[in-house]
């Protein structure tokens, strides 16, 4: 198998499935347009990639990241926030490295950033990040959050 090395910050990985070359695109020319339409130039490279050879699901999973990123009705620094919340905890490297920039830039503190990085509760948070932390924490471990946790004043 022919795998492409790259890099996020200091840390090198190698790449199962490494992106279509334009001139191998041959399957539809949506496959293209789809790579052209992944918005920020960010969005090019990493997982979003390894759809590409499905258009119509690269389409969609596009759509969906768009949403959450640029569109949700939370604050950019809570969202920000609970993607390195997640990122951490299923070791996805690349999320991690992409979003602590993002997320220093949006306003999490260091120490929080350290301390998600350690896999420790983060002792600064203020109250939206205290709730949010606490629901994702529930619902990774428990694969559901409780009634308790959402009936819990904010």
């Amino acid at each position: 198998m022919n795998e492409s090395k790259w890099v996020v910050g200091q840390v090198a990985f190698q790449d199962r499935m490494p992106p279509l070359p334009a001139d191998k695109m041959t399957r539809c020319a949506a496959q293209g347009r789809r790579r052209d339409d992944c918005r920020p130039a960010q969005r090019r490279e990493g997982p979003l990639h390894t759809s590409s050879a499905q258009s119509g699901l690269m389409d969609r999973l596009q759509k969906v990241g768009e949403y959450l990123r640029f569109q949700s009705p939370l604050e950019q620094r809570i969202s920000e926030f609970i993607m390195l919340i997640v990122s951490r905890d299923w070791t996805q490297h690349f999320e991690w490295f992409v979003h602590v920039p993002l997320g220093r830039k949006a306003g999490i503190s260091e120490d929080t950033i350290a301390a998600l990085a350690e896999g420790r509760r983060p002792s600064d948070m203020n109250e939206h990040e205290e709730v949010a932390y606490d629901f994702c924490e529930e619902l990774l471990r428990n694969k559901g959050v409780s009634e308790t946790l959402i009936a819990a004043p904010s």
